[in-house]
């Protein structure tokens, strides 16, 4: 009997310092996962809306991607560059008196919305993956793919680009 309790008392510490290793893993469990979901997702101030790309007429030809990016913080961006899933390469375009022409950065000043849109400012993506189709493939939701914005301290922003046929009603070009 004594050599029972004499046993017992070290058991039952074991067994409380167990569950003490176990509650505090439990916590810092939890701690690193809330963490991580209130993590910065992207640069304060900045908004990408209304993304679409535009899937070209012809296969093995750009397509363009068009939205709007507004800068509701106090300072300046400079925008440098862009990605877009399923492209090999994207790369921020002007149009002015009927050319092109590549931009290797774009200011956008505070309380400034620039609109990425036909004839002006537009992303050209470039080698487009078969898999970028604009037709719905469950039946209710829209197409989609995702557009990553570099500035030049190196911040980045994504958002979703609705994916549509150059042509199709939505596009409005009718042509």
């Amino acid at each position: 009997m004594i050599l029972n309790r004499f046993f017992r008392l070290p058991f039952l510490a074991l067994l409380a310092g167990t569950l003490a290793a176990c509650q505090q893993a439990d916590e810092t469990v939890d701690t690193a996962d809330s963490t991580a979901a209130a993590g910065p997702e992207a640069k304060p101030g900045l908004a990408l809306a209304d993304g679409v790309l535009l899937l070209p007429i012809v296969e093995g030809r750009p397509g363009a991607a068009y939205f709007s990016l507004e800068n509701s913080g106090d300072d300046p961006v400079t925008l440098v560059g862009a990605h877009i899933d399923g492209a090999t390469t994207a790369e921020i375009h002007e149009t002015r008196a009927g050319s092109m022409a590549k931009i290797d950065s774009l200011e956008v000043g505070p309380g400034q919305t620039i609109t990425f849109e036909r004839g002006g400012l537009h992303v050209m993506a470039f080698e487009l993956s078969s898999s970028l189709t604009a037709s719905r493939t469950d039946g209710d939701t829209e197409p989609m793919t995702e557009i990553t914005l570099t500035f030049s301290d190196g911040d980045k922003l994504s958002a979703p680009l609705t994916i549509e046929a150059m042509g199709s009603a939505a596009s409005g070009d009718s042509h």
